[in-house]
């Protein structure tokens, strides 16, 4: 995912079914509303806790095992796939630890 940090004023990517692995220099595309990676390779969730505009996430069908505490600050998010990765137990790792 090379040069997206050119893409300033970007508000939808589809990079689905590229053979991705790892998420990267999406740190600059702050007016991104949906992302798509479904059926990439990727394992972690990273580099886009900046994207407080971020509204639809699709990473469906990757290898994703954890989901990351970061996720909180996608105050915009309100659609986030998941589906057939490598997750288990979603409910304790969105628990907030006191």
């Amino acid at each position: 995912m090379e040069n997206l940090e050119l893409l300033v004023n970007l508000q939808e990517l589809d990079l689905s079914d590229n053979h991705i692995d790892k998420m990267r220099n999406l740190e600059s595309s702050k007016q991104l509303r949906v992302l798509n990676l479904s059926k990439n390779r990727i394992s972690v969730i990273a580099c886009i806790d900046t994207l407080q505009k971020l509204q639809v996430l699709d990473l469906s069908d990757n290898l994703i095992e954890r989901i990351p505490v970061s996720m909180k600050f996608l105050v915009s998010l309100h659609t986030l796939k998941l589906h057939n990765n490598k997750l288990s137990n979603v409910r304790s790792q969105l628990k907030p630890k006191c």
